[in-house]
């Protein structure tokens, strides 16, 4: 039931491994997926690379790469099948009257979660098929008796989901199923809010593809794999895809379509999901094989989710009071100070364009706050955190601002994103402190905002980049910046130091890892004469630019990226990144510091799934709860934002625990762009980092 044969199963080292290359960008992408930039063109080819690739790598680490790429693939389970459970079915939401049959929004493509669909509806649901007028269901370009047996027994809609949001929360808010497959990040993208949708009593149902984790909704139906028959017909003998064995009628259910009685469906789901249903979180174990869904009659069940794993109960605590040391109370009033905490909101890219930049950010939180939670806390209180992931998306950084602070009750906010002006406004007029990595322009305008270094300022920049570029034989360069509009400063400021330096700016790209045409773009970098590729440009990006150009004979002898610095890339994608350039607003991990012995042995305590913690993003983590935890201990026993505020501007002698190259004056450092970086590049064979003799270089203000 694979759409054109867009999906194979292939051996891996230890495993089996699915993948799926439904779109041209996904085979455009096969170059820095198996490492190799010169792949020959058509899908035959590409697939014989995957699969010699594949049985190189363990199942992990393609996962790892997959995911890195945005691309549709997860490794095969093993392991025998969870025990079977009984179905969970609840019974309110949406706007539904007794006796209607559950209205189901269909939001899903292709195959999985349209056979979902179709099965409610076969059981007396109705089921609404909702496509985006820019991208339809991709299965209409297949078989037409295909996509009519799939959604035949549905309503349609298509909408503009950029034009007709409002059309669009209405028709979400009448649903009591909602039924949707892709990225976490993409239904607040359209304004649509999980949480918002729970507290209304409606249970939203995902299929996640492969490192998007389950938090918020839950799945109905995905691809899942079953043993293959044995090899006596000449086939090998390993798992397929559930959905090629599809029998007319379901694995242990005697109900026709259309019946009014009780259905049972067996083997839908394949990956852990979450269902947020009357305010209750039931997990659903990724290889239960077991009842999955149940339909009931009369038609007067509106959630209709399966085999309960777990409940997840929500309960909150407060404090008023701490001792001043002489046996007195202090009245702490503040939100988020309670007696024995202090809690803090994370905000921060772990999803959309940015999340390769800030992969091991909550992780250096983690260690960060964990050594200082185990020596006490700041004045006897732990320091402990709510997060929300705002996708790399400006409205939806806002939107987790706002649930943070008003929600969370967080007394300040830990922030890690590209795109931090989206909140920095509502930050600002709450008065609620903020730190961490000062990336956009919205760091420099607001006085409760606090980073140790910035990447953009409304004027001027510093010669110190195409100084670097010109002393390495650069002189015609292309701009390629990631599809994000906070970034158009930074992009001002690099074009201002490359043609201080007589470095000319040729040509400037806006692209994204998944939609833009790499080949076309090396050819116009061709035609260009270009020796220097830099830009905001994220790793993922990079690693799909870069093998394209050494295909083409782009003799690049210079590119500068201003993130990366992540050895778990360099494993995934570290020979298409090979000779790349990166500056560091902190010491590299290859001076072996103290500081960073310090860094890295906390890592290991606090957040061991990081297997090499020695990267940029953990950095950025480590020194933004390092600033947090400064603030506290500058705001006294009773802390307020005010103070938190008025005390760290008022600290002149900030080094980052030792890992800042030089102390920070917080009082005066504020907009004032960095003059000077430490510089590594990418070895020759990708496998490690090399610091630029000398490691630091400083350039000049320019007006």
């Amino acid at each position: 039931m694979v759409l054109r044969g867009a999906f194979r199963m292939l051996p891996t080292r230890d495993g089996w491994f699915g993948l799926s290359l439904a779109r041209e960008s996904d085979v455009e992408l096969i170059p820095a997926l198996v490492g190799d930039a010169a792949v020959p063109e058509g899908d035959g080819a590409a697939w014989q690379s995957v699969a010699r690739w594949l049985t190189g790598v363990t199942s992990g680490e393609a996962d790892d790469r997959v995911a890195l790429l945005g691309l549709a693939g997860g490794a095969v389970p093993r392991g025998p099948a969870g025990p079977r459970r009984d179905p969970v079915v609840a019974s309110r939401g949406g706007t539904r009257q007794p006796g209607d049959p559950p209205l189901v929004l269909d939001f899903t493509s292709l195959w999985a979660g349209p056979l979902c669909g179709s099965l409610l509806a076969a059981t007396g649901a109705r089921v609404i098929k909702v496509e985006s007028a820019g991208r339809p269901d991709g299965a209409r370009r297949g078989p037409a008796e295909f996509f009519d047996l799939l959604n035949g027994a549905k309503e349609s809609v298509m909408l503009d989901f950029a034009d007709q949001r409002d059309q669009l929360r209405e028709l979400v808010g009448h649903a009591d199923v909602v039924l949707e497959a892709s990225r976490p990040r993409a239904l607040r993208q359209l304004g649509l809010d999980a949480d918002e949708q729970v507290a209304q009593e409606r249970c939203g149902c995902r299929s996640p593809p492969t490192g998007a984790p389950g938090r918020t909704l839950c799945a109905s139906a995905s691809a899942t794999w079953r043993p293959r028959p044995g090899s006596s017909a000449g086939r090998p003998t390993g798992p397929s895809p559930l959905g090629t064995h599809l029998p007319t009628r379901w694995p242990g259910s005697s109900v026709p379509p259309r019946s009014r009685a009780p259905c049972r469906l067996r083997r839908v789901c394949s990956w852990t999901y979450r269902c947020t249903t009357n305010r209750k979180h039931l997990d659903i174990d990724k290889r239960d094989y077991s009842v999955l869904l149940s339909v009931r009659s009369p038609l007067r069940t509106t959630a209709l989710i399966a085999a309960l794993s777990g409940l997840a109960v929500l309960t909150a605590c407060s404090g008023t009071g701490v001792s001043d040391g002489k046996g007195r109370t202090l009245s702490c009033t503040s939100p988020g100070v309670t007696e024995s905490e202090v809690k803090a909101g994370l905000l921060f890219s772990d999803s959309g364009g940015g999340q390769s930049a800030f992969g091991a950010y909550r992780a250096g939180v983690d260690a960060r706050l964990g050594i200082a939670n185990a020596a006490g806390g700041v004045n006897g209180r732990k320091v402990v955190y709510n997060w929300y992931d705002d996708a790399s998306d400006s409205a939806q950084n806002l939107f987790g601002a706002q649930k943070l602070v008003q929600s969370d009750a967080a007394f300040g906010i830990i922030e890690g994103t590209a795109v931090a002006s989206g909140s920095a406004q509502y930050l600002d007029s709450h008065q609620i402190p903020v730190v961490g990595v000062g990336g956009n322009l919205a760091w420099a305008q607001y006085a409760n905002m606090f980073a140790w270094s910035y990447y953009t300022t409304e004027a001027g920049s510093t010669s110190v980049w195409g100084d670097l570029v010109r002393s390495r034989g650069g002189t015609r360069a292309v701009l390629v910046d990631t599809a994000m509009s906070d970034l158009a400063k930074f992009h001002r400021q690099l074009a201002a130091s490359l043609q201080s330096a007589g470095v000319q700016v040729v040509q400037n790209f806006e692209v994204t890892a998944g939609t833009a045409n790499f080949n076309t773009l090396v050819q116009r970098m061709k035609a260009a004469n270009i020796d220097t590729l830099t830009g905001s440009v994220f790793p993922d990006v990079l690693a799909a630019i870069l093998p394209a150009a050494r295909a083409a004979g782009v003799n690049l002898k210079v590119v500068l990226a201003p993130l990366g610095y992540d050895p778990k890339l360099l494993h995934l994608i570290g020979p298409a990144l090979a000779g790349t350039v990166i500056y560091l607003d902190f010491a590299p991990f290859e001076l072996n510091s103290p500081e960073h012995a310090r860094l890295l042995t906390a890592m290991a305590t606090y957040a061991p799934q990081i297997q090499n913690p020695a990267q940029e993003s953990a950095a950025f983590g480590w020194l933004s709860a390092d600033m947090f935890l400064r603030g506290l201990q500058a705001a006294g026993a009773c802390p307020t934002r005010a103070a938190f505020v008025t005390g760290l501007r008022a600290v002149h002698d900030y080094d980052g625990g030792g890992l800042l190259p030089s102390p920070i004056d917080f009082a005066t450092n504020r907009g004032q762009l960095s003059a000077c970086y430490d510089f590594v590049q990418v070895s020759d064979d990708g496998s490690h980092f090399v610091p630029l003799q000398p490691v630091s270089h400083c350039g000049r203000r320019l007006p």
